[in-house]
């Protein structure tokens, strides 16, 4: 399936076009891979996939909504995602927030964030700084999500490097947050 330079609108219509719900759920997965992909090494063309999960929202397409924020966070293909994804992800996050699909940023952003041996501590930062800056995610939400995600990981010299990097970066509050998760 062709997806490069479509509008998000075009790509579900393309899904609604296919019959067979077992052909229609490859092509879900086909576009979910191939969409994250182009949006994580194009970091400007977030708005893309936001208006994608648009599109599969007002479809009633729930079941694509869910390959599409999994392969964004924790893409199928083990390679190392590009660097700067973690903010591409927080930008559609907050996309998603602001066009009244709260649920799903914060399904995205909790995936990203769960997932500590793909996200580095420094995307970490990217994602508060720009969550900061989102006025449909509340601070109480923002703190909770870091303490259910970065603040349980398991690897406790990347988690202690999460906390390094926030401090550092000005976000004491998130670090606090983060390691208020431990007691």
């Amino acid at each position: 399936m062709h997806t490069d330079g479509r509008s998000g609108a075009d790509l579900v219509a393309l899904l609604g076009k296919i019959e067979r719900p077992r052909d229609r759920n490859r092509a879900a997965q086909t576009i979910a891979q191939r969409l994250a992909a182009h949006v994580l090494e194009h970091g400007d063309e977030a708005d893309l996939f936001v208006e994608y999960v648009q599109g599969l929202r007002t479809a009633g397409r729930a079941d694509a909504v869910y390959l599409a924020c999994k392969e964004l966070a924790d893409p199928a293909d083990p390679m190392r995602p590009p660097a700067g994804s973690g903010a591409v992800i927080a930008e559609i996050a907050a996309g998603l927030y602001d066009a009244g699909f709260g649920r799903d940023g914060w399904d995205l952003l909790e995936r990203c964030l769960e997932n500590e041996q793909r996200v580095t501590p420094e995307e970490v930062a990217l994602i508060v700084e720009r969550l900061r800056g989102a006025p449909t995610l509340q601070e109480e939400d923002r703190h909770f999500l870091l303490r259910a995600t970065v603040g349980r990981w398991s690897d406790v010299r990347r988690r202690e490097e999460a906390v390094t990097v926030l401090t550092g970066k000005g976000y004491e509050e998130e670090a606090r947050e983060v390691i208020r998760s431990l007691r």
